[in-house]
């Protein structure tokens, strides 16, 4: 099972990593912290929204502090989507490239926004999500 230690950076030069156990994860909640300062003030100064993608960062120890500076979460399925409702309850966009037709009711329940693979997803779901106001977008690669 993964443990994660929390390491102030001060404290990080005296650690002695053969006291951790492997596979650990060690966080500077300092570096996190200085971050999250740079994103609020992104955020004052633009009014931009700012997602966490999931599937890039669930370290979900961290969640809690994060939440309180990101307006939600970019989720790739039904679990991140849950993940994100249950850590941030802000926005939650969730993009995959195939949803289960099994699971689409459940991640609308949880999302704000669905981003669609192709033009085919998006009309076989489109309905659903207009139905629960979800805001829908549909993904492009300009090459093809």
């Amino acid at each position: 099972m993964l443990k994660t230690v929390k390491v102030n950076k001060k404290y990080f030069q005296k650690l002695d990593l053969s006291k951790i156990s492997s596979p650990s994860y060690v966080i500077d909640t300092k570096v996190i912290n200085d971050n999250l300062k740079i994103f609020h003030k992104l955020k004052t100064d633009t009014n931009v929204k700012i997602l966490l993608a999931l599937k890039a960062f669930s370290l979900k120890s961290l969640l809690p502090i994060i939440s309180n500076v990101l307006d939600g979460v970019c989720a790739s399925g039904l679990n991140e989507a849950k993940l994100g409702n249950k850590y941030f309850g802000g926005l939650i966009s969730t993009y995959s490239p195939a949803f289960k037709d099994a699971e689409i009711n459940d991640i609308l329940k949880y999302s704000q926004h669905i981003t669609f693979n192709s033009i085919s997803q998006l009309n076989k779901f489109k309905q659903l999500c207009v139905n629960k106001s979800i805001n829908i977008g549909v993904r492009i690669n300009p090459l093809y």
